[in-house]
């Protein structure tokens, strides 16, 4: 059950820096009513890109990263049943001052 004025799918853009944000600091802005919990994320470097996307948790670094994707690459995480995936424990970070990262969120 997703909350209330939250939007199932989520689908947004957010502008990833050079200096480590969360997805969930990063989307609040724009979507205050959305979980911390997501049962499906898919993060996309927007193809407009320039660099390198890194996503990982809050040590995020070119080198500590769980992906490293150029424009136009998208990664997805899956939690089968239960929103497992916490937004507010992966950050994204950019090799250039900063870049379009596409979202899509779901939650059950």
């Amino acid at each position: 059950m997703s909350l209330a004025g939250q939007r199932t799918p989520e689908l947004l853009s957010v502008t990833a820096t050079n200096s480590a944000q969360s997805i969930f600091s990063l989307i609040q802005t724009l979507r205050p009513n959305t979980s911390k919990r997501a049962c499906f994320l898919q993060v996309q470097f927007d193809i407009a890109g320039t660099g390198n996307l890194y996503i990982g948790n809050s040590d995020v670094t070119s080198t500590n990263c769980g992906a490293n994707l150029v424009a136009s690459q998208a990664n997805q995480q899956f939690a089968s049943d239960s929103n497992l995936i916490l937004l507010d424990e992966i950050y994204l970070l950019t090799s250039v001052a900063s870049g379009q990262v596409n979202l899509v969120i779901l939650c059950r």
